[in-house]
Protein backbone atom coordinates (compact mmCIF):
# COMPACT_ATOMS: atom_id res chain seq x y z
CA UNK A 1 0.00 0.00 0.00
CA UNK A 2 2.96 2.08 0.60
CA UNK A 3 3.80 2.39 -2.98
CA UNK A 4 -0.15 3.50 -3.73
CA UNK A 5 0.36 6.00 -1.65
CA UNK A 6 3.71 7.17 -3.21
CA UNK A 7 1.72 7.04 -6.45
CA UNK A 8 -1.21 9.28 -5.42
CA UNK A 9 1.09 11.93 -3.77
CA UNK A 10 3.12 12.07 -7.25
CA UNK A 11 0.19 12.58 -9.41
CA UNK A 12 -0.88 15.16 -7.07
CA UNK A 13 2.36 16.69 -7.23
CA UNK A 14 2.62 16.64 -10.62
CA UNK A 15 -0.71 18.18 -11.02
CA UNK A 16 0.02 21.20 -8.80
CA UNK A 17 -2.33 23.61 -8.50
CA UNK A 18 -4.62 22.70 -10.82
CA UNK A 19 -5.84 20.02 -9.03
CA UNK A 20 -9.08 20.48 -8.27
CA UNK A 21 -10.13 17.31 -6.54
CA UNK A 22 -9.24 13.53 -5.35
CA UNK A 23 -11.98 11.22 -4.54
CA UNK A 24 -11.50 7.68 -3.28
CA UNK A 25 -14.32 5.08 -4.28
CA UNK A 26 -15.03 1.40 -4.84
CA UNK A 27 -16.50 0.08 -7.59
CA UNK A 28 -17.16 -3.22 -8.76
CA UNK A 29 -14.53 -4.37 -5.55
CA UNK A 30 -11.77 -2.29 -7.17
CA UNK A 31 -10.75 0.65 -5.76
CA UNK A 32 -10.16 3.73 -7.48
CA UNK A 33 -9.03 7.73 -7.24
CA UNK A 34 -9.71 9.94 -9.11
CA UNK A 35 -7.82 13.50 -9.53
CA UNK A 36 -9.46 16.01 -11.60
CA UNK A 37 -7.66 19.72 -12.65
CA UNK A 38 -8.96 22.31 -13.40
CA UNK A 39 -6.31 23.01 -16.59
CA UNK A 40 -3.40 20.79 -18.24
CA UNK A 41 -0.53 22.00 -20.03
CA UNK A 42 1.27 19.76 -22.59
CA UNK A 43 3.99 19.34 -20.37
CA UNK A 44 1.94 17.75 -17.59
CA UNK A 45 -0.26 15.70 -20.23
CA UNK A 46 3.30 14.19 -21.41
CA UNK A 47 4.89 13.83 -17.49
CA UNK A 48 1.21 12.15 -17.09
CA UNK A 49 1.77 9.78 -19.58
CA UNK A 50 5.41 9.11 -18.54
CA UNK A 51 4.28 8.04 -14.81
CA UNK A 52 0.91 6.10 -15.76
CA UNK A 53 3.37 3.82 -18.10
CA UNK A 54 5.59 3.74 -15.09
CA UNK A 55 2.75 2.78 -12.92
CA UNK A 56 1.58 -0.06 -15.11
CA UNK A 57 4.93 -1.42 -16.00
CA UNK A 58 5.29 -2.27 -12.35
CA UNK A 59 3.09 -5.42 -12.77
CA UNK A 60 3.10 -8.34 -14.84
CA UNK A 61 -0.30 -9.56 -13.94
CA UNK A 62 -4.25 -8.42 -13.19
CA UNK A 63 -3.09 -7.13 -8.84
CA UNK A 64 -0.92 -4.49 -10.02
CA UNK A 65 -2.04 -0.76 -9.90
CA UNK A 66 -3.18 0.77 -13.29
CA UNK A 67 -3.22 4.36 -14.23
CA UNK A 68 -5.62 5.87 -16.92
CA UNK A 69 -6.02 9.19 -18.18
CA UNK A 70 -8.33 11.33 -19.69
CA UNK A 71 -7.59 14.56 -21.20
CA UNK A 72 -10.92 15.81 -22.07
CA UNK A 73 -12.23 15.66 -18.70
CA UNK A 74 -8.75 16.57 -16.91
CA UNK A 75 -9.08 13.30 -15.46
CA UNK A 76 -6.44 10.97 -14.29
CA UNK A 77 -8.04 6.99 -12.77
CA UNK A 78 -5.73 5.29 -10.34
CA UNK A 79 -6.70 1.67 -9.71
CA UNK A 80 -5.21 0.08 -6.61
CA UNK A 81 -4.17 -2.90 -7.16
CA UNK A 82 -6.34 -6.43 -6.16
CA UNK A 83 -7.43 -6.66 -2.84
CA UNK A 84 -6.65 -3.15 -1.76
CA UNK A 85 -8.55 -2.34 1.26
CA UNK A 86 -10.92 1.15 0.59
CA UNK A 87 -10.72 2.35 4.64
CA UNK A 88 -7.53 1.35 4.95
CA UNK A 89 -6.12 3.29 1.67
CA UNK A 90 -8.07 6.13 2.34
CA UNK A 91 -6.81 6.32 6.09
CA UNK A 92 -3.10 6.34 4.39
CA UNK A 93 -3.50 8.72 1.76
CA UNK A 94 -5.40 11.01 4.95
CA UNK A 95 -2.03 10.01 6.75
CA UNK A 96 0.08 11.03 4.03
CA UNK A 97 -1.31 14.55 3.60
CA UNK A 98 -3.45 14.03 0.66
CA UNK A 99 -7.36 15.98 1.08
CA UNK A 100 -9.90 13.88 -0.17
CA UNK A 101 -12.92 15.01 -1.60
CA UNK A 102 -17.06 13.66 -1.49
CA UNK A 103 -17.85 11.84 -4.77
CA UNK A 104 -19.66 14.02 -7.05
Amino acid sequence: MRQSVEDIRQLALLLGSSLDSTVIHEDFGQVVVRLEARELAEAQIRQLRDMASTIDGRGGNGSAAHVSFDGLSKRVYYLAPAGTDLGGFSNALKEAGIRLHAPR
